[in-house]
């Protein structure tokens, strides 16, 4: 069958009334009816003006409701269906995860390796780092979102696999001791990908091509490895801006494993529906999917082969999220219902976790378990003021500092009683003490900003970064 006529059958079935799509057996027509209402009203901050989502609910491979809401695309104000293909960004790792599950079955990826047995360009940090390091996010691998800004690079640029590929490389250290502790990085997951790539001898993208999308009838899933490809159906992310209304947001990634997964929530059910069936990958794929990761401390973490473990009003759940260029995205199985929600929405300003739990709520009330209580707002915590430096104290910090690993440089001077980082794509940064020796400062990712001191008092290196990029370690050049 050609792309042309899988397209059209997909148009032609998105353009069916959804009351012909609803019900499973045992329904009653005003049930279905009233649902419907329910979830109607949950997006109608959707519109003919703004971006939207669409959803789907599955139980026992029954598709329970499916729908549209708002639009694909503002500029050629086309209206969102079930059809409508998103990034699906972070909710892309679980294929990742079914494809090393899968290569671990069949004997051609081993877990307790070293990644540079499979990946020799990677540096050697003087402890073992697996590949079951990568898979439950306790590798201690930078993560490339804050690595790359910091390095000066913005979410609108080109950002390719090999790009991330070539970064990684490039690490001098690591962020914690492999094992240690979890600290979700999505590097990880793009060397499982190339890793998939060098065992096999495949893309990543045919691999999951052959092994997931064509035997599960995913037919308008990809793997995006050219930003530039056109996908048919594709919906485009948008960012609500105070004073400028709704904006495109560009979308330049090729990030294999960790994101970049093109697909729409009517594949993303047949997905789901495999978790009950295991007819992909079979019984001991899906259950490898599902086992949490053990730290050095043998404590278990939640997150598993690119999904996490939790609960939702006392049932099982296992879920991901993902979040990039204006596409904001939740999926959730429900195990014990066999049971699966999916929300994909093209609006940066959309919490689409928070409508899969209300559509759990619409469709399956009676089965689960007492309504949580309601949160309380809490206080935010007082913060402690940080010491203030005098202009001569400030400049002390002043001076070019530049960083190997990442290849850039900052130049930090006082300006009006202020340190300041200047970068000539970032520009200006305003620093603030809140320490001895550590700043923060208004740029996203440039926090905090830590200066260490030699034996003799003289100040030494300055590092950057926090949560899952520590320590990035910049000398001063003059």
């Amino acid at each position: 069958m050609t792309n042309r006529i899988r397209t059209l059958r997909r148009l032609v079935f998105a353009c069916l009334p959804v009351s012909l799509l609803l019900g499973q057996p045992g329904q009653t027509r005003a049930q279905t009816e009233e649902q419907q209402s329910q979830v109607d009203r949950m997006f109608r901050v959707f519109g003919e003006n703004t971006p939207g989502a669409a959803v789907a609910v599955v139980r026992n491979g029954e598709v329970l409701f499916r729908a549209g809401y708002g639009m694909a695309d503002l500029n050629q104000h086309v209206p969102i269906t079930p059809a409508t293909v998103f990034d699906i960004a972070s909710v892309s790792k679980q294929f990742g995860g079914f494809a090393i599950a899968s290569l671990v079955e069949s004997g051609l990826v081993d877990l307790d390796a070293e990644v540079r047995e499979y990946l020799p360009e990677l540096a050697d940090f003087g402890a073992p780092l697996t590949v079951r390091h990568l898979v439950h996010h306790m590798s201690g691998i930078r993560d490339w979102p804050i690595t790359l800004a910091i390095a000066g690079w913005r979410f609108d640029d080109v950002i390719s696999f090999d790009q991330i590929l070539r970064m990684t490389w490039a690490q001098k250290e690591l962020n914690f001791p492999s094992g240690d502790e979890y600290s979700y990085s999505n590097t990880g997951y793009n060397l499982l990908a190339e890793i998939v790539q060098r065992v096999t001898g495949q893309t990543f993208r045919e691999w999951t091509d052959e092994n997931i999308f064509a035997p599960l009838g995913m037919e308008s899933s990809l793997f995006q490895d050219n930003h530039l490809e056109v996908v048919p159906l594709r919906a485009r992310g948008h960012s609500l801006v105070p004073g400028a209304g709704w904006l495109e947001s560009p979308n330049g990634l090729t990030a294999l494993g960790s994101s970049s997964l093109h697909s729409s929530v009517d594949d993303l059910v047949k997905w789901l529906t495999n978790f009950d069936t295991h007819a992909v990958g079979g019984p001991a794929v899906i259950d490898r999917m599902h086992t949490r990761g053990v730290l050095n401390s043998g404590d278990t973490i939640a997150y598993a082969y690119g999904i996490s473990t939790g609960s939702y009003r006392g049932i099982p759940t296992w879920s991901h999220n993902g979040s990039w260029a204006g596409n904001r995205t939740a999926i959730i199985h429900l195990p014990t219902l066999n049971a699966g929600i999916v929300v994909l929405s093209n609006s940066a300003n959309y919490d689409p976790t928070r409508s899969a739990n209300r559509l759990a709520d619409i469709f399956f009330d009676d089965e689960l378990g007492s309504s949580p209580p309601p949160r309380e707002a809490s206080e935010p915590a007082d913060q402690e003021p940080g010491p203030t430096l005098s202009e001569t104290a400030l400049a002390e910090f002043t001076g070019e500092w530049f960083s190997e690993e990442l290849d850039t440089r900052y130049v930090l001077s006082v300006v009006n009683g202020r340190l300041v980082a200047d970068h000539y794509r970032h520009g200006r940064v305003q620093m603030t003490p809140t320490a001895t020796d550590i700043f923060t400062s208004t740029g996203l990712f440039f926090r905090p900003v830590r200066f260490e001191r030699n034996p003799d008092g003289s100040l030494g290196d300055m590092f950057v970064g926090q949560a899952r990029a520590r320590n990035l370690r910049f000398e001063r050049a003059r």
